[in-house]
């Protein structure tokens, strides 16, 4: 069998959060075959060599990229809070030889084994992901009938990369990229536009995302995000008692803080588990409206949360819209 090879990126300022989830991975999984690939955005050289001194005390093998030698003949690249990070998981093909790659975000905990991810039957497609809990607008933006598809999230990705080569998807992410000036929701807009018809639903446990351990029901999620498919409850519910990996989202439609973050709100389920392995700063997050509102409707019916949730969806949706266009 070839390596496991698993692709993290991240900047220096994202560098211990990164590692943490590292460090995750690596105590929930068997390290035998695992090959690391960190695509770095900036990291300095103080944290490369911390990394790889780690990796190689747990028999790890590594490889250490620099993004922006595949970022610079893109031309319209919005950045998230100053760093192109995000867009380096969509070049995995062209740093990775291996023919099976699952790609991670930094703020996550991985709490199970994600080797049978390695032998699933993706049925000849080149990616594959978990369904996001994600406002239905986000599919009207680029044109995804409910119906039909599913938008997936993009931090956590398993890549068929025989079937990425074959299908030339490279050129194409880099064809798209150059040809849309404003791209809805980042990265994850062009892979969900771009693949409508070639993404493998991966089970819900491979990346859980704040919404599944806030409502643990698929029907509240569908109502709120307006979808007309999503998992079944058991699915959830799996999910929820079980996941492989926890996905640390900064969601406005839950409550709970990001593991390095104190304050107003609420921790995540999985938040100590996380501190467990992180060596970083922790800071400090205040009172804000979606802390309050959730405080206000925490005891009342969901119903009551739904309503008000619509009322404000008509104004966001019309900032997105407008930030869009």
């Amino acid at each position: 069998m070839e390596n496991k090879a698993i692709v993290y990126a991240c900047s220096d300022q994202y560098f211990e959060i990164t590692f943490a989830s590292v460090k995750s991975l690596l105590q929930s999984n068997d390290c035998t075959g695992i090959k690391l690939y960190l695509l770095s955005d900036n990291v300095s050289g103080e944290n490369c060599v911390r990394f790889k001194d780690y990796m190689s005390q747990k028999g790890v093998s590594v490889a250490i990229i620099d993004i922006y030698d595949y970022l610079a003949g893109i031309a319209n690249l919005n950045s998230v809070e100053g760093s192109f990070t995000t867009y380096g998981r969509l070049f995995i093909a062209d740093v990775c030889q291996e023919d099976r790659v699952l790609y991670i975000d930094s703020d996550t905990y991985v709490n199970g084994s994600i080797t049978e991810l390695f032998f699933k039957d993706m049925k000849g497609k080149a990616i594959g992901g978990v369904q996001d809990c994600i406002d239905s607008l986000y599919y009207d933006m680029i044109g995804l009938s409910k119906t039909k598809y599913r938008y997936i999230n993009g931090g956590i990705l398993l890549l068929d990369l025989k079937v990425w080569r074959e299908q030339n998807c490279s050129n194409r992410l880099v064809k798209y990229l150059n040809e849309h000036t404003e791209i809805p929701n980042f990265d994850q807009g062009v892979i969900n536009d771009i693949f409508r018809d070639d993404i493998c639903i991966l089970e819900l446990k491979y990346n859980v995302l704040p919404q599944i351990f806030y409502f643990k029901d698929d029907n509240k999620i569908r109502r709120l995000c307006g979808l007309k498919v999503f998992y079944d409850k058991v699915e959830v519910l799996e999910a929820v008692k079980a996941p492989s990996i926890v996905h640390f989202t900064g969601s406005g439609s839950t409550p709970y803080l990001r593991p390095w973050m104190t304050g107003a709100g609420v921790e995540h389920p999985y938040a100590q588990r996380f501190l467990g392995n992180y060596n970083g700063t922790i800071s400090t997050r205040k009172w804000s409206f979606n802390i309050m509102k959730h405080k206000f409707f925490s005891k009342m019916p969901f119903a009551a949360y739904l309503m008000f949730e619509k009322i404000l969806k008509i104004r966001r949706n019309k900032i997105i819209k407008k930030t869009a266009n």
